[in-house]
């Protein structure tokens, strides 16, 4: 048990232990072939076309210098101020809300886009519906009418809900064609952002195919119904093993800890490695690492998923969304994502499964909240992690 252990800890301190992680180009592995343009993943024209534009209007929108506030004792606050001359009174009107715009991270990582931009997003949905419609052609995933869908889930029964999150609700459902249990999630009926996650999750676990990441079967686009059928899986998340106090599931013993670790970092690796180009994940958490038999970990959710930097750029730069206590700092700070603000939500999530605590938790002791800040401490002195780990 010792071996694994001391490559975890040895992990975390490459990640936690020397500061916060620097944003560093992204290079190409010398073993992987050079990708000149994203059109190599193959897209259909609608697919490139959507996310050409979603790029092209992030660039317009992150024209913008994000600061973080610390108070003692709450969340960082993000201060977000625009760098470029200010020519409409309603550009005016925005900026100066978002000068006085001191909220929470966690709150606004939750928030929609601001009533002005939802105005200029209905133009882009009316595109993406058309993407829905016709971009799908030889992605090879199933599609399903609400029908089958609403008759799989008991008519989207609250005894069947599995969970619910940002983005909708998840039931569990029995296809009768295939005798088999599957996970279907219905997004939000809020237009812009919910059928952007819809669009992106598709393409993105369609596309890529690997053990240790959540197998798409199909999806429904009738009217203005959203929903994604995945695999089942059976003992739930890792959030629900180490933190949920009312879940009926057993302790995890510290083999199936590792187990569940190793297996995290191979479909992280997949992502990051393995694909062409490579993607970031952007939502790396527990409540996102499902569990199949055996308790074989599976990432899901990929609505947050962005193709990442290629060529000479160092990162991808994006409105910052994510979960609070597993963002990198920098990209909290600065909008740009790359591969290694995923390496770093990994990091929080090893130390979630060794030390048992969530990656925030404001029901503890103010300097005890963020799990990194606690566990930085530890981490520089081997013997007093293990003495931690032994005591509780």
């Amino acid at each position: 048990m010792a071996q694994p252990l001391d490559v975890i800890l040895m992990a975390l301190v490459d990640i936690f232990g020397r500061g916060w992680i620097k944003v560093q180009p992204v290079a190409h592995r010398s073993s992987a072939v050079p990708c000149p343009s994203r059109r190599c993943l193959h897209l259909p024209p609608a697919f490139m076309l959507v996310l050409e534009e979603e790029e092209e209007e992030e660039e317009r929108e992150l024209e913008t210098k994000n600061e973080l506030v610390f108070v003692q004792g709450e969340p960082p606050i993000v201060k977000t101020i625009k760098k470029h001359k200010i020519s409409s009174p309603s550009e005016k009107a925005r900026t100066n809300r978002s000068l006085e715009d001191k909220k929470p991270i966690e709150q606004r990582l939750k928030e929609n886009k601001s009533s002005e931009d939802k105005k200029s997003a209905e133009e882009e949905l009316k595109k993406e519906k058309d993407a829905l419609e016709n971009g799908f052609g030889g992605i090879g995933v199933q599609t399903f009418t609400i029908h089958e869908l609403a008759m799989a889930t008991n008519n989207f029964r609250n005894d069947r809900l599995l969970g619910l999150g940002g983005f909708g609700r998840v039931y569990k459902g029995k296809l009768d064609n295939f005798n088999q249990f599957v996970a279907v999630k219905q997004l939000n009926r809020n237009g812009f952002q919910g059928n952007r996650e819809f669009l992106v999750e598709v393409l993105m676990l369609s596309l890529l195919r690997h053990p240790n990441l959540v197998k798409l079967l199909g999806y429904c686009a009738d009217g203005n119904q959203r929903l994604l059928v995945y695999e089942y899986m059976p003992l739930g998340s890792l959030n629900d093993h180490l933190h949920d106090p009312n879940s009926d599931t057993e302790r995890l013993d510290w083999n199936t800890r590792m187990s569940i670790a190793a297996g995290t970092a191979k479909g992280l690796q997949h992502l990051h490695d393995k694909a062409n180009p490579p993607v970031i994940y952007r939502d790396l958490k527990c409540s996102n690492i499902l569990l199949g038999e055996g308790y074989y970990p599976k990432l899901s959710d990929f609505g947050l998923a962005k193709l990442a930097p290629m060529g000479d750029d160092t990162h991808v730069s994006t409105r910052v969304m994510g979960t609070y206590g597993y963002c990198a700092p920098e990209y909290v700070k600065t909008g740009q994502l790359t591969l290694k603000s995923d390496v770093y939500s990994f990091g929080v999530v090893l130390l979630e499964i060794l030390s048992g605590r969530q990656a925030f938790d404001n029901s503890r002791a103010a300097a005890e909240q963020n799990l990194v800040a606690w566990a930085r401490p530890l981490l520089k002195d081997r013997r007093a992690f293990f003495n931690w780990l032994i005591q509780h």
